[in-house]
């Protein structure tokens, strides 16, 4: 059997990848300590995901943002000003939350190995794409509609 023996059905992005952007959270419901709030400078290369982190109420965090608590192995994609950059939950950030401006991507079933994800938006076509949307005079989340 040759190689059109592996070819795989295309899905739509959305049917395989649950994603969402983390919520606005205002500067009033940060706190000195608790739940970590991940910013845009935990996704620079080289760092670490809880860089330059706020915190937030755990209760608060119960309450109101459950549905945001980021798991081991989830992507996070920046889509303001540091367009496309990417970085993956280590043990250190479970239980935190993506600030808006960052999305979350994970795999919605055993369909997608969720390595699969960074090396997608890794790749040349997505970055070329993050770059040609963040070369406008006016950056746009390209996040979710």
């Amino acid at each position: 059997m040759g190689m059109a023996g592996n070819v795989w059905p295309e899905s739509p992005f959305a049917e395989v990848i649950d994603f969402q952007e983390g919520p606005g959270i205002l500067a009033k419901d940060f706190h000195e300590s608790g739940v970590p709030l991940v910013r845009l400078s935990g996704l620079e290369r080289g760092g670490t995901v809880l860089e330059g982190c706020n915190y937030l109420d755990p209760e608060t965090v119960k309450t109101r943002w459950a549905h945001f608590v980021l798991k081991k192995g989830d992507i996070l994609l920046s889509t303001s000003a540091s367009l496309g950059r990417i970085a993956v939950v280590g043990e250190n950030a479970v239980g935190a939350i993506p600030y808006t401006g960052i999305i979350r991507m994970r795999p919605r079933d055993k369909r997608l190995y969720a390595p699969f994800i960074r090396y997608l938006l890794e790749g040349p076509d997505f970055q070329q794409q993050a770059e040609m949307v963040g070369a406008g005079s006016v950056i746009r989340h390209f996040g979710p509609m």
